[in-house]
C-alpha cells in the first residue's frame, strides 16, 4: 500500500523542516542497532522500549509511552518503510505549520496515546506480556490533523486511485473499528493506531500546545487565586459600612471588599 502526494506547500531549510528529518533518522538507526542485536541474539528490546501493559502499567515503566515509536519489527521492513513514508509526506507540512514544539506533541501525543489504549485493551483482554512496537499510532495522529489540515489534499492509493487525503485517513480509521467488529482480528490489532487517532483529533479540536513558562504560571496563578467572595457576604458588609462606618471593618472584610472591586 502506498500514497503518492501531488500537492506541496513551500518548505524552508530551517528547523521546522528538519525536526521530521531528524526523526527519520533516530528510527532508523535504533532499527538497525534493534536487527543487530536481535540477530546475536544478545536482547530483544520490544521486551524493555516497547509497551508490555504489564510493564508499562503494572511497574510504571512510563518510558514506553514513548520509546515504542523507535522500534519496528525487524523482519518486516515495509512496515518501517511505510510509517516513515507517511511521516515525510505529511509530517513535514504540518512542522512548517505548527513549529518544532508542537508537532513534536503531537507526535509524541500519538504515541502515548498509541500505548496507553493499547495497555488499555491488554489488560482489558488478558494480553498483558505482548509486546507492541512501531511508529502506526503516532503516525496516525499525524494522518488525522493532516486530513483536518489538507483536506482536499490529492494522494494516489496503491499509486493507482486518486482520492482526496480526508478519505484515505477516513478508511484507515474505519477500517481499524470494522475488522475487530466483524471478528475478523482481535482489537488488541487496532489499539494503538485508533488511540493514536484519538489524539489527533484532540490535538485538532482543542489545539493542543506545549505551555511555555509564562503559560503555566498565569495557569497556575489561576488555580490558586481565592474564589470571587460570597455577594451576599458582600451585601452585608456594605451594609455594615452604611450603619457604623469603615473603621469598624475587620482586615478579613477589607480583603473581601478589595478583591469584590477586582473582580468587577
Amino acid at each position: 500500500m502506498g500514497i503518492h502526494s501531488r500537492n506541496w506547500i513551500r518548505r524552508d531549510d530551517g528547523l521546522k523542516g528538519r525536526v521530521v528529518l531528524a526523526i527519520i533518522g533516530v528510527t532508523l538507526v535504533v532499527y538497525m542497532v534493534q536487527g543487530i542485536l536481535l540477530g546475536r541474539g544478545e536482547i530483544d528490546l520490544a521486551q524493555i522500549f516497547g509497551v508490555v501493559p504489564e510493564k508499562l502499567i503494572g511497574r510504571g515503566w512510563v518510558w514506553q509511552l514513548f520509546t515504542h515509536v523507535l522500534f519496528h519489527e525487524p523482519f518486516a521492513i515495509w512496515h518501517l518503510a511505510f510509517n516513515m513514508i507517511f511521516l515525510y509526506w505529511l509530517g513535514t507540512d504540518l512542522a512548517e505549520i505548527y513549529g518544532v514544539r508542537r508537532f513534536l506533541l503531537l507526535y509524541l501525543g500519538g504515541a502515548a496515546g498509541c500505548a496507553l489504549a493499547y495497555a488499555a485493551i491488554g489488560y482489558a483482554t488478558g494480553k498483558t506480556t505482548i509486546p507492541a512496537i512501531g511508529a502506526s499510532g503516532a503516525i496516525m495522529a499525524v494522518s488525522v490533523v493532516a486530513a483536518f489540515t489538507f483536506p482536499s489534499r490529492t494522494v494516489m492509493f496503491m499509486y493507482v486511485l486518486p482520492v482526496p487525503l480526508w478519505l484515505l485517513v477516513t478508511l484507515y480509521v474505519a477500517l481499524d473499528l470494522y475488522y475487530p467488529m466483524a471478528g475478523l482480528r482481535d482489537w488488541l490489532s487496532s489499539a494503538g493506531h485508533l488511540g493514536g487517532a484519538l489524539f489527533g483529533f484532540l490535538f485538532h479540536r482543542f489545539q493542543l500546545d506545549v505551555p511555555t513558562p509564562a503559560r503555566a504560571l498565569a495557569l497556575l496563578k489561576g488555580l490558586v487565586t481565592a474564589p470571587p467572595p460570597d455577594p451576599s457576604e458582600v451585601d452585608r458588609i456594605l451594609d455594615k459600612i452604611s450603619a457604623q462606618g469603615m473603621q469598624v471593618l475587620t482586615d478579613r472584610e477589607r480583603e473581601i471588599l478589595k478583591q469584590a472591586s477586582r473582580d468587577r
